[in-house]
């Protein structure tokens, strides 16, 4: 018995993300392992915070820089690969449903001039999450970079070894 393929060609890559935030909605996974507290303003409030002061990441200095803006757009790209992340029970930055980070971007209709990508898995916190970050060099520089203005994160429970998967989308839009 032969593969079956599915011509998406028509569709276009927003409605095959639309498709799969729709398929994607319906996974519970039960027990909610991440927290109840990541509101818009909160996750910028943290995130401010921590830009807001010089640090190093590895060996190389930071300064201070603006803080970010919460982007809706942002948000839904980080959820529908957290989802991915979770059901694939996998930590990569190689999607299966839009391959890179600028694929995941432009589906959800965000135009980047510059983008990042942070993943963290088995974090209990926010907190424990940007620990994470700030102890990986290439991953604070992203917290740092302040090319970047716009911000979404997410955590999405899922059942396989993390129980939680972190995303954190950072960009700069092509209208800035």
């Amino acid at each position: 018995m032969g593969k079956r393929r599915i011509d998406w060609s028509g569709v276009g890559s927003q409605g095959v993300f639309a498709l799969c935030l729709f398929l994607l909605a319906g996974a519970s996974w039960g027990d909610d392992a991440c927290p109840t507290d990541l509101a818009p303003q909160a996750v910028l409030q943290g995130l401010n915070a921590l830009r807001a002061q010089a640090r190093y990441c590895g060996s190389r200095l930071w300064p201070a820089v603006p803080a970010l803006g919460w982007d809706e757009r942002l948000a839904a790209s980080s959820q529908a690969f957290a989802t991915e992340l979770a059901q694939r029970d996998s930590l990569t930055h190689q999607g299966q449903l839009a391959h890179s980070l600028r694929e995941r971007l432009r589906a959800s209709g965000y135009g980047a001039r510059a983008a990042g990508e942070n993943l963290a898995a088995g974090s209990e916190s926010l907190e424990e999450a940007l620990e994470q970050w700030l102890a990986s060099p290439a991953h604070c520089e992203n917290l740092m970079l302040a090319e970047f203005t716009d911000v979404g994160l997410t955590c999405v429970s899922g059942p396989g070894r993390f129980r939680t998967y972190w995303v954190m989308h950072l960009a700069r839009s092509n209208g800035r």
